[in-house]
């Protein structure tokens, strides 16, 4: 199984077609999800940059503030701090925090704020058709902004994609 972030770029037909060829179970983490749910994120970055600036803070405390970081000095002072961040038990504590491996959901829930946000008196009056929480859509300005978008992507298409965009405008004015 390969676990990605849903970044476009793996997001390929070719791919994709490579992965079911050869038996590979594709999962997409849910946009903006990454930091509470990829286990580098959540377990093993943190502590390699905490480590890094250890060992940045070490080398200026021996040189007494007098060194310059350059490039080729960078691999020695990251080097023992990726030993460190990435210790088996450190990966396997992010893989349970991130509630992947053992599978537990609310691993991951249980860390999420909760909102107490009071209703606001005039939401709580207004009504909806459906019990989903308004949209950009329900504001007439929007509305109006997206049908007058179609009606310009239906004059530099071909027309039966200027049919289907017109229909999308009809069903979307209906909403």
């Amino acid at each position: 199984m390969l676990f990605l972030d849903g970044h476009g770029s793996h997001l390929n037909l070719t791919f994709l077609e490579w992965c079911l060829q050869h038996k590979i179970l594709v999962a997409w983490y849910p946009p903006h999800s990454t930091h509470r749910l990829q286990p580098l994120d959540v377990g093993c970055f943190a502590p390699l940059a905490s480590y890094c600036s250890q060992g940045l803070d070490g080398l200026i405390r021996r040189s007494e503030g007098h060194t310059v970081v350059k490039k080729r000095d960078f691999f020695a002072l990251f080097w023992p701090a990726f030993q460190q961040a990435f210790r088996k038990e450190v990966i396997t504590s992010a893989w349970l925090k991130a509630g992947i491996w053992p599978f537990d959901p609310q691993a991951v829930l249980m860390d999420l704020p909760e909102q107490h946000t009071p209703p606001n008196q005039s939401q709580s009056k207004k009504r909806h058709w459906s019990s989903s929480p308004p949209s950009v859509f329900d504001t007439p300005s929007q509305a109006k902004k997206i049908r007058h978008s179609l009606n310009q992507l239906s004059t530099r298409t071909s027309p039966s994609t200027a049919r289907k965009l017109k229909h999308l405008g009809r069903a979307f004015a209906r909403q």
